[in-house]
């Protein structure tokens, strides 16, 4: 529906490169494809106070999954990797949101007898104070616009883990991102 209606439009402001690509090379010549990165603030993001959350057990190393709970962010690649880490390491994950793969994702805790590890709580504005205390971000997505979180949790000066795709590559490099491939759990947990 988008490229049919967006065909009467004289301009397009996308918030990406990729996205205002797509839209150049979907739409007539003559209508002209702005971009518009996202903005963050920066100075509310370092100014919010930790916000201490231990999911089940003690340990220090926590890592944090925020964002829409749908297939193009890939949860279950983040649980997968976790469920490999549970062997191997003490670690525990936080996933905040929700969306359509609510369900799937809580079935997949309990059926990889992770309920000790991995918490699942609802989106929250309030999130960078949880971002404080994490051990550092991951972003299994599949395809992003410009992604906020990610945006959000290097104006934290946080670690950021995320998936190889050309958004993240966009804003961030090997020297400033742990970049590991898309839809590899294993790689993800290494």
């Amino acid at each position: 529906i988008r490229p049919r209606l967006a065909r009467y439009a004289k301009a397009v402001v996308a918030n990406s490169v990729g996205g205002s690509e797509y839209w150049i090379r979907t739409l007539p010549a003559a209508v002209h494809v702005a971009t518009v990165d996202n903005a963050v603030d920066v100075a509310a993001i370092r100014g919010t106070t930790p916000m201490s959350y231990q999911p089940s057990g003690d340990s220090s190393q926590i890592l944090l999954f925020v964002g829409r709970l749908g297939h193009v962010k890939a949860p279950e690649v983040f649980i997968q990797a976790v469920r490999h880490l549970a062997g191997r390491h003490d670690v525990r994950a936080l996933l905040i949101g929700d969306g359509p793969l609510l369900q799937e994702v809580c079935v997949s805790i309990t059926a990889h007898g992770l309920e000790n590890r991995v918490s699942v709580l609802p989106y929250q504005a309030d999130w960078w104070g949880l971002l404080k205390t994490a051990t550092a971000l991951v972003s299994t997505s599949r395809f992003e616009g410009q992604p906020n979180v990610v945006l959000e949790a290097m104006a934290a000066g946080w670690p950021v883990i995320v998936s190889d795709i050309p958004a993240h590559r966009a804003i961030l490099d090997d020297r400033s991102a742990l970049i590991v491939p898309r839809d590899d759990p294993a790689a993800l947990a290494d």
